[in-house]
């Protein structure tokens, strides 16, 4: 979890960056993408190399989709349709085995994670 969380400070450090008018071109974009294969879990791809999986095209949450965060607890908010996202992702049912997604900064990609369904008997592989 403390990685998660160093990974979302490092982020929105470079928004503030962007912000201070450090040329762009220069700056390193957050996002989480999901899998293009919306059929993997995140069981299935837990130990592949995150160079391995094929992101979707588009991501999930990108750095302009937070609205606030909160460093002392490293709570964010999303913005409505973000967050209606994740609400209709709630609502529908999925893989017991989680639903996996990658945190990219520019081009890296820094982290394997998933969404876990409350009603998954699965033990979590990956936060």
């Amino acid at each position: 979890m403390n990685i998660v969380r160093s990974l979302i400070c490092l982020c929105l450090m470079t928004q503030i960056a962007c912000e201070s008018g450090i040329d762009s071109a220069q700056s390193l974009e957050f996002a989480i993408y999901r899998l293009k294969d919306a059929n993997q879990s995140a069981s299935q791809v837990w130990d592949q190399s995150l160079e391995n999986l094929v992101l979707a095209d588009n991501p999930f949450i990108a750095l302009n989709d937070l609205r606030s965060y909160k460093w002392q607890t490293h709570e964010f908010s999303v913005t409505a349709t973000v967050d209606s996202q994740l609400a209709l992702l709630r609502r529908t049912l999925g893989p017991v085995g989680g639903i996996p997604f990658v945190v990219t900064v520019g081009e890296d990609r820094v982290y394997l994670g998933a969404f876990w369904y409350p009603y998954s008997s699965l033990i979590a592989q990956v936060p």
